[in-house]
């Protein structure tokens, strides 16, 4: 890969139904290698592994604990 066209697009995504965010990062992986997928099972997980070099969050909205909009403030 090279070019600004060819960057690493960073997905992560959270969703508390066990396998599920696994499953949407796997399917984003079978894409091609230009997409990284991260997953969590929770908004405390998620937010231990969210960095500057994250370009893409894909949350669940009713989680326990705190829910997506929670997760987004």
């Amino acid at each position: 890969m090279s070019g600004p066209t060819a960057e690493r697009i960073r997905v992560l995504c959270v969703d508390d139904e066990p396998g599920f965010a696994a499953l949407v990062a796997d399917a984003l992986a079978a894409e091609g290698e230009r997409f990284v997928g991260t997953a969590a099972t929770d908004a405390s997980e998620a937010l231990g592994l969210l960095s500057d070099e994250t370009d893409c969050v894909v949350s669940d909205y009713d989680m326990p604990g705190r829910d997506g909009l929670d997760f987004l403030r």
